[in-house]
């Protein structure tokens, strides 16, 4: 099993590619919480609340 997991952190996990692309992903979902904090109304109403109207992060 450990070779298994050292495969996966080796050919898979720790890739520059797979790095590049976990902090895309990072910056996408700052910036939308960045966003939303900026614009509560724009919040969708199903998740509008409390934390959403909040400024703190």
């Amino acid at each position: 099993m450990n070779d298994f997991r050292d495969f996966m952190f080796e050919r898979v996990y720790l890739r520059p590619e797979s790095r590049r692309q976990a902090a895309k992903a990072i910056r996408l979902l700052r910036n939308l919480v960045d966003y939303l904090l900026e614009h509560p109304t724009r919040c969708p109403r199903a998740t509008a609340t409390a934390s959403c109207r909040s400024s703190s992060r």
